[in-house]
């Protein structure tokens, strides 16, 4: 007779840098709920109203569906456990990533930049002020409705030169749109 493997459970938050399990109002963040790494739900405090009481709080979603009025997440995780089959498992807390550090700021600012474009002309500029022109005239024309600034931005922060730029908003429309986030 062999034994079973017994799945590892977990759960881990499902925003990063937000992690409190339960503070002292009996509130807590939402956390997802893993069975051997894979999402298969997740737990979250609900604000009494209609249909939920005060005390009873607690909501998850996942294999049985979306269950309502729990007096502690736990309560709330073993529902969705006993549909997966897995509802004498122990659920361990897993430390959530840390938020994203800000962004360090740039050499220059992009109204500097511009005005540095607008000074020397783009032929006799730094390149990160040909790049700041280039996007304030000619990004939206190319990628399409987008921030000129924000993509100046972001090409700024991935160490980018003016030309690699040129060649991206070209080739990749969308790729280049997409700067605007990093």
């Amino acid at each position: 007779m062999t034994a079973t493997q017994q799945p590892t459970i977990t759960r881990e938050p499902k925003y990063p840098g937000y992690d409190t399990l339960l503070d002292d109002d009996g509130w807590g963040e939402d956390f997802y709920l893993l069975i051997d790494g894979q999402i298969i739900g997740g737990t979250y405090h609900c604000p009494p109203g209609d249909r939920i009481q005060e005390g009873k709080q607690w909501a998850s979603y996942g294999p049985a569906g979306y269950s309502l009025g729990h007096a502690t997440r736990e309560d709330a995780e073993r529902v969705q456990l006993k549909a997966a089959g897995a509802a004498d498992a122990t659920v361990a807390t897993e430390a959530g990533s840390a938020p994203e550090p800000e962004p360090e700021p740039l050499p220059v600012t992009w109204e500097q930049a511009l005005a540095e474009a607008k000074e020397k002309g783009v032929g006799r500029c730094s390149d990160h002020a040909a790049m700041a022109a280039f996007c304030d005239a000619n990004i939206t024309l190319i990628v399409g409705a987008v921030s000129g600034q924000l993509i100046w931005e972001g090409a700024m922060r991935k160490g980018m030169t003016f030309r690699e730029l040129g060649r991206l908003a070209s080739q990749d429309p969308i790729a280049c749109s997409e700067l605007m986030w990093v």
